[in-house]
Parts: structure tokens; sequence; C-alpha cells
């Protein structure tokens, strides 16, 4: 959060995908950060919803072609494969390779 107030000019996006609306983790909290900072911006898919489900549905691709314009600078964290199609995704949004970072788990 400090880093929202820092600078209020920067936009900062959270993506966030799960497979199951109920693995969805720390979403009040970060709904609430959204609140506070007109700056930060929080959106969740899940790619295998129920039938309750209201929200994004899909995987995180589907959010990274809605939300991300080019120009930013990225931070993923997620299994390789997805962060091998988000680099695809990311290139061709002209995001370059030196503003992509990431952190992958097995």
């Amino acid at each position: 959060p400090e880093l929202l107030e820092i600078d209020s000019n920067r936009k900062d996006t959270l993506l966030c995908g799960f497979r199951f609306a109920d693995e969805i983790l720390y979403s009040d909290e970060f709904l609430e950060m959204e609140k506070k900072y007109p700056n930060f911006t929080y959106e969740v898919t899940v790619s295998r919803p129920d039938d309750e489900h209201t929200g994004h549905k899909g995987r995180i691709q589907g959010l990274v072609e809605e939300f991300v314009v080019g120009g930013e600078s990225v931070y993923l964290c997620g299994l390789w494969d997805m962060i091998q199609d988000v680099n695809v995704l990311l290139a061709n949004k002209g995001i370059e390779k030196e503003n992509i970072h990431f952190e992958r788990y097995d």
C-alpha cells in the first residue's frame, strides 16, 4: 500500500486467476485497497466457475488481453506455462522484455 501512496499518478492493476471461486485469496483486502486507492484496480478470473460465479470467467490470459495496454512494467507469478503464454501476449502488446519480471512456482 505504501507504494500506492507514493506515486498516485501511477496506475497499478492486480490481475489474479484461480481455477475455482472458492480458491480466491485476499479478495476482501484487495477490494478494500481498490476503494482506498483510486490508482489501484483489482480483477479476478475463474477458469472453472460454478453457476453462481458472476465475475470474469476464463484464464488469466483473457484479463491480460483486456486490461494490459502496453508500456507497463509487469510482474508475473504462477506456473511456467502461464508465464510463457503471458510473455507472448505482453510482447505482442509492445512491452519490452526488461519490463517483464516473473516468479514461477511448480
